[in-house]
């Protein structure tokens, strides 16, 4: 989606009030610029001529500065009633289509990068759309007003300052690829910055491990030095910007102040005009000034919102065909038939290749095999995380790929090997795999997974919050909160990706007996590299180099001479 495209679709449903805005503010310009110094004219050669202080001219000066404050107060209550509104849009609109990314899309982004693009979107979203309205348009109603007060003075006057408010501006605009360019660089190299600041956080303990700090200190300032540099060419090139727009300023200044200084004695231009033409330049060049500031911190944000969007509506790599159905599992059979895939997509080397296999409907299926064998990727495409290049995927005899995500990741509960928790209650997170269940549901799932005990010693118990990924608990409390959020889903499909590795033997034997008969009816597939794990499974699969080589139970697998019995022996010979 083009930043211009998104910044009109987020604007259109408040287009009234903006819009209301906009009059507020440019009657105050022009009030501003024309109404007061046309007042002050008025009051002045009126009082030098009759040698006393006229009364009307007082009331319509007292009166414009009354008006103005009204109209920038009545702005400002408008502005205040849309802005969340856009905000809340927006944040809406950037999140829902964030999460609907594949798992490739997140591998690829710094959490804290996209952290740093939300945000990025949020802030400017809102004030470029102030600085174009209000800022702009108040710079432009001010230039007609002033050229108009200008051109009754003299002719003259009108025509320089148009030659000179045209000089001003095109500066900016003939440097403005330039500048958006800098603003670019120096926007991507902060919000790497932003990234490895998020990174060494999330893996503080890690460095603390690892006597790091001064590896991450390097790297971080090796960072700080490019975004440095950046920042140093950016503002001295808008520095440069500066000057020239100040140096024009300046030849315009000398030229009206000379022409007032020699018509004036000739009766040219009147004293009020010799303070109307002062007056108006006094004003309007700090505004014309804070105009093109404007212009530039706008190029900043336009800048760094438009990479937001470009990194957040990057095109869906898994998206629900037109049409698509809900999946509806009446048995939970699981059938790959010639599948192929390869994670870079390659049309050489594939790690599945022509794969298929069949796991009829409540089977307990063990999945073996050396690290990058194409275990987890096996269950990657069965949860549709990753999509096939060839061949299909089936569950009762529905392809995966006719049916939408959602109604395929609710009918597969999956256990990880790592679990990540929100920040909430240790409630929440077991209630997540069933929205609507009930406390005593939840806490009887808790007690299946053998963690009730440990959640009970808690001070606040259920309501106990569990730190950001979880981190206040270990290893094997996440484990088994993550079996109790599956077993509370209670979907037709378990998947267990060696969700009991981080538990001893007897809880984790203590939670097969009673999760597994919990199970009782259910496709099962379980992946571990611990194979006593395996030894309840109906048939075991043994994966090497995405291919399946040995297909039978615990039983048949340990007589035959194979990797699983290699395996089996090195763990337990």
């Amino acid at each position: 989606m083009s930043t211009f495209r998104f910044l009109t679709s987020v604007y259109r449903p408040y287009g009234g009030r903006i819009l209301v805005s906009a009059v507020v503010l440019w009657m105050a310009a022009i009030c501003i610029f024309a109404l007061a110094p046309g007042a002050t004219k008025l009051l002045l050669d009126q009082a030098i001529a009759t040698r006393h202080v006229p009364f009307l001219p007082i009331m319509w000066f007292v009166a414009i500065q009354i008006l103005i404050p009204i109209f920038f107060r009545t702005s400002d209550w408008l502005v205040i009633h849309y802005q969340p509104l856009i905000r809340h849009t927006v944040a809406n609109r950037l999140l829902d289509h964030m999460q609907m990314h594949s798992v490739r899309f997140f591998h690829s982004q710094f959490s804290g990068n996209l952290s740093s693009k939300l945000q990025d979107a949020l802030t400017n979203v809102v004030t470029i759309l102030e600085t174009v309205l209000f800022d702009f348009s108040f710079g432009v109603f001010g230039v007609i007003a002033a050229i108009c007060a200008m051109y009754a003075v003299h002719l003259w006057f009108a025509i320089i300052l148009s030659i000179w408010v045209v000089i001003f501006f095109s500066i900016p605009l003939f440097t403005l690829n330039r500048a958006i360019t800098l603003s670019r660089h120096m926007s991507e190299s902060g919000s790497v910055i932003m990234g490895q600041a998020v990174d060494i956080i999330t893996n503080l303990m890690t460095v603390k491990l690892f006597a790091g700090y001064a590896r991450e200190r390097q790297l971080f300032q090796k960072q700080q030095l490019v975004f440095t540099q950046d920042s140093y060419t950016a503002d001295r090139f808008l520095w440069c910007v500066n000057l020239l727009q100040a140096l024009s300023f300046v030849i315009y200044a000398v030229i009206y102040i000379v022409l007032l200084a020699k018509w004036y004695p000739l009766g040219l231009v009147t004293p009020g005009d010799f303070v109307l033409v002062i007056g108006i330049n006094g004003s309007l060049i700090p505004m014309l000034w804070n105009t093109s500031q404007e212009i530039r911190n706008t190029v900043k944000k336009y800048s760094a919102l438009k990479q937001a969007i470009d990194i957040i509506f990057q095109p869906y790599e898994i998206v629900d065909r037109p049409g698509a159905k809900t999946l509806v599992i009446k048995k939970g059979t699981i059938v790959f038939e010639h599948v192929r895939f390869d994670h870079a997509a390659s049309e050489d080397d594939a790690l599945f290749d022509d794969l298929s296999l069949t796991i009829p409907a409540g089977q307990k299926v063990g999945l073996v095999g050396y690290s990058g064998g194409g275990k987890t990727t096996f269950i990657n495409l069965l949860l549709r995380l990753f999509d096939v290049q060839d061949g299909k995927i089936l569950i009762d005899d529905q392809d995966i790929k006719t049916v939408t995500q959602d109604s395929l990741r609710v009918q597969i509960s999956l256990i990880p090997q790592d679990p990540t928790l929100f920040h909430r209650s240790l409630l929440e997170n077991i209630r997540y795999g069933k929205p609507d269940a009930s406390d005593e549901a939840v806490i009887q799932a808790a007690k299946k997974a053998h963690i009730h005990e440990f959640i009970m010693t808690l001070p606040e118990g259920y309501n106990s919050a569990v730190g950001e990924r979880g981190l206040k608990l270990s290893g094997g409390q996440r484990q088994r909160i993550a079996i109790a959020r599956a077993l509370l889903k209670d979907a037709p499909i378990v998947v267990m990706d060696e969700a009991t590795s981080q538990l001893d033997s007897l809880t984790e034997q203590q939670i097969q007996n009673d999760a597994f008969q919990y199970m009782a009816g259910k496709t099962v597939i379980v992946i571990a590299h611990r194979l006593s794990t395996l030894q309840q499974m109906d048939r075991i699969l043994v994966f090497e180099a995405g291919k399946i080589i040995q297909d039978g139970t615990h039983q048949d697998l340990v007589r035959q001479t194979g990797l699983y019995k290699t395996l089996w022996d090195t763990q337990y010979a």
